[in-house]
This record gives C-alpha cells, structure tokens and sequence, in this order.
C-alpha cells in the first residue's frame, strides 16, 4: 500500500471540517450494555477516511513492536489463548480500564507520541492522525483504532511481561495477572503500581472490576473474558465456559431459521468459538441441544 500524505492530510481536513458526513453511528448491545459504535458513511466519504484509518494503521504497525502480553486484535491470537497462559495459576488479578476508547483523546495521544520520535517527527502524520478521532476521542468501530489502542499500552505490556513470580496479559482493556499459590502479596504489589502507571497514560483502572481471587479448593473457578479458569486438582486447571453463555447460545440454536443466513453464520460462530475453548464445555453444549431441540447438534446445524 503506497502512502500519500499529502492526499491523507487534505482528506483529514475535510473530516475536521465535517465529521458527521464520513461517518454513521449505531447502537449495539454487548454484555447488557448500549454501546455506540462508529463506522464508515456510505459513499465516498466513508472511503476516503477508511482508506486513510488503513494508511495510518500501516504506519504504526511498522513504527513500534507489540507486546507478546497483548493479545487481542491480532492475527492467530485470541481470547482463549489469553486465557491458556495462566492455567497454572493459583492467584489471579483482574482489572480493566475504565472507558478505556473514551478516555483515549487526542492531546493525550500527542503527548504519547512524544516517546517515538520517528512518529512524531514524521511530517503531517499528527494532522492525519486528528482524523482518526471522533468528538475528541478514540472510537470504537474505526479500523485504525485497535492498532492504536495497542501502541498506546504497548510500553506499559512491556513493563510487566515476563517479569519473574507471575503471568501478565492484556486483552484489550482487560488485565489478567497470575501467580502460584500464596502469591496474594506479589499481586497487590503489583496492582499498586500498576494504578500508578495507568494513572500516568491518563487512564484510570474500573474499581468494582478489580479483584484479587485465589483457588483453593477443587471446582473453585476465575472469571474473564467470558471464560472460568477451573481448579480440578491441585496439579491441574481447566477452562471451562460459562453456563449462561451455554444456554444463551442454545437457545438461539433452537430458534435460528435457515432463512436468517447472516444469524445462522453468527450462532455456528459461536458454537465454533465453544468447542475451541473447551472439550468439556462442548460436550456439556451437545447435551443442552439434544435437551432443548430433541435432536443432536450435528442434527440440528445439518437442518440449518
């Protein structure tokens, strides 16, 4: 992909002068919560400041290293992934960010770029990257915005991957820490100075989302991204999925028609999404449908 600032900096003009006109805004509902995405307007408009977002997202790319720590929107890494390097931990922190896209702004991200000087001091990059920002913010649904977003962390991934008595990851805005067994001390430790560092990329972690649990008994179970890390021995953990998610999807399996390709796609997704994370929970997802449909899944997806 040839780049042409120049012809970037003259489309980001245009969006600064009206940004309504490049962009449509939506609402979507994800884990109980309205949320308004932003995507492209149709027409040329719409084009124009995609093609920009792709030229700045490729920029960036090349400008800096992502942290092994960091694993989401990226090729060949996800949430289950995320999860399987902590499956010999006893203790486990979780935090996230706190309007983490919304509390990304602009100056703030000036301010970050001073760190990278080759980003800086590329001429016209800062005036393409305003466009990149929508009412002064990060916003979800740009295609620029998960590289972004990761660049923005990226150092502070760094800081804490692979460093000795624990297990760091980041998925998005999502922390998750792990240690052995008695290690409660090392992670407050470790949450203390993690406040101090997201406090100082102007970003504040979520207080009722952040919590230190030890399992200690078999069955005990940790929560995130949608997933349970399971204690079955004190050797061994699994992950498991939750049940409610299990049941959620059954029951869209049950009432999907083979007229609704784009939700037939959408449940087959999931279900495909079930059966990566989880052999026990598959099996688990293949009783309900026999339970809900009278018919096996296999039965049931052929019938789609």
């Amino acid at each position: 992909m040839n780049i042409d600032l120049q012809e970037l900096i003259q489309t980001a003009a245009a969006y600064a002068a009206d940004p309504r006109k490049y962009v449509r805004e939506h609402k979507v509902r994800f884990n109980g919560k309205v949320r308004i995405l932003r995507a492209y307007a149709s027409g040329k408009e719409g084009g124009d400041l995609r093609a920009l977002h792709e030229a700045v997202a490729q920029i960036f790319a090349k400008a800096y290293r992502s942290s092994g720590a960091s694993f989401a929107y990226k090729k060949g890494e996800n949430i289950v992934k995320c999860m399987q390097s902590h499956l010999h931990g006893c203790v486990f922190f979780k935090s996230d960010i706190r309007k983490f896209f919304d509390s990304i702004t602009y100056e703030k991200y000036l301010a970050r770029l001073t760190q990278y000087p080759v980003l800086e001091q590329t001429k016209g990059l800062k005036d393409v990257l305003a466009a990149c920002f929508y009412d002064g913010s990060l916003p979800l649904g740009f295609c620029s915005s998960p590289v972004l977003s990761d660049f923005y962390l990226c150092d502070l991934d760094k800081k804490y991957e692979g460093r000795v008595g624990y297990v760091y990851t980041r998925y998005a805005d999502d922390f998750i820490v792990s240690t052995g067994k008695g290690g409660e001390a090392l992670l407050r430790e470790m949450e203390n100075q993690l406040w101090d560092d997201i406090e100082a990329l102007g970003l504040d972690l979520n207080e009722k989302k952040t919590y230190i649990r030890a399992l200690e008994h078999d069955g005990d179970h940790f929560h995130a991204l949608g997933l349970n890390i399971v204690r079955r021995t004190a050797e061994r953990n699994a992950i498991t999925v939750g049940e409610q998610y299990l049941r959620s999807v059954c029951k869209e399996l049950a009432t999907v028609t083979s007229a609704d390709m784009e939700k037939v796609a959408e449940v087959k997704g999931k279900i495909a999404f079930i059966r990566m994370a989880s052999a026990e929970s598959y099996t688990k997802f293949e009783r309900l449908t026999m339970i809900k449909t009278g018919r096996t899944l296999h039965e049931t997806l052929s019938a789609l």
